[in-house]
């Protein structure tokens, strides 16, 4: 490696160890305005009458792995949702050229977490403009574990939602949270989405809890109106995070404005009309998120992945919890602990 090759690398280091830094110091700030731990909510949106889905707080896998299978494949999914450790399983979704949803964290395919079969360099490509035949026939993949930042398992093809829903209807009682990858000039529209993913509930006759996010207000309107019958519990982003981002640098701001603005949260939700806000754990803090429970909203947080960040998220109300700890390995912390 060259000399400005080695400091390149350097600067990515001491950079991410800043942003690691950033978040550490909010989780502690935090944790010190918790005076008193917030209690969940029942999740009495979701659509369906089992009490183990409205047990509170939830937790789902994120990328639906519950521990050492690739994200977003039908292994993680297969492990998981026979895992009575969680309730159910967190999926990202984008769609292929011809519509179909496929599981995948990224709009692209490219060499960092995919490759051809044929073992042939490529250039990056986005789904939306390929095919699902070509796509899977072409194309295998493996993603990046959140916890650590390196690829689980091997590659594999990437599945349809389709595929998901035919085995996850055998588990009725899980939760299936949809995490829609919504990308302008990246992703195909908000409407596609809303319309292709409720073609697909309804072909399935899947009768799991349905959870669905979206990055902007709007699309929570759009969802409402795909969705008019067919009941969803509607998830928007706060903030907004997008493919390339730091969500680290996105979330520290967002958490700094929570602090003076607490009531721009709730703002937010009831103008858009969703039922739950998702948020990294860092952004929220604790007035917001009590401003929200006192109006029945739901809050949900992802990437909590050391026991020091599951013990904010519990104090703090979280009503879902999306992890990357096996539940071999998560603390000794619940509600049911603190009753």
């Amino acid at each position: 490696m060259t000399r400005a090759g080695r400091k390149d690398v350097r600067l990515i280091v001491l950079a991410r160890m800043i942003n690691r830094y950033i978040v550490l110091a909010l989780c502690a700030c935090l944790s010190a305005c918790s005076f008193a731990p917030l209690t969940p909510l029942f999740l009495e949106n979701t659509n369906s009458n089992s009490a183990s889905a409205k047990r509170a707080p939830v937790f789902l896998a994120h990328g639906a792995s519950s521990g050492s299978e690739p994200l977003n494949s039908m292994a993680a999914i297969q492990a998981t949702l026979g895992n009575p450790h969680y309730d159910g399983i967190e999926v990202d979704l984008v769609l292929t050229g011809d519509s179909i949803p496929v599981l995948a964290h990224d709009p692209w395919i490219n060499e960092d977490s995919c490759r051809r079969k044929d073992g042939a360099p490529f250039e990056q490509v986005l789904i939306k403009d390929i095919a699902f035949d070509e796509l899977t026939r072409v194309f295998e993949c493996r993603f990046l574990n959140a916890k650590n930042q390196t690829a689980a398992g091997g590659y594999h093809s990437l599945i349809s939602l389709s595929e998901a829903f035919d085995f996850a209807k055998d588990h009725p009682n899980k939760i299936l949270y949809l995490d829609l990858k919504i990308q302008e000039k990246m992703t195909q529209s908000a409407f596609e989405y809303a319309a292709e993913i409720y073609h697909q509930l309804i072909a399935a006759e899947i009768s799991n809890p349905i959870f669905i996010e979206v990055p902007k207000s709007a699309h929570i309107h759009i969802l409402e109106s795909q969705f008019s019958d067919y009941k969803i519990t509607k998830v928007l982003s706060y903030p907004a995070f997008y493919a390339g981002e730091n969500w680290n640098k996105v979330g520290a701001w967002s958490a700094l404005k929570t602090f003076v603005f607490p009531s721009r949260p709730l703002s937010t939700v009831t103008d858009a009309g969703a039922d739950m806000l998702m948020s990294p754990t860092v952004v929220m803090s604790y007035s917001s998120i009590k401003k929200l429970h006192h109006e029945r909203v739901l809050f949900g947080t992802f990437l909590v992945d050391t026991p020091k960040a599951f013990s904010i998220a519990i104090d703090h109300g979280a009503d879902i919890i999306i992890t990357d700890i096996s539940p071999s390995h998560m603390p000794e912390l619940s509600l049911k602990d603190k009753q």
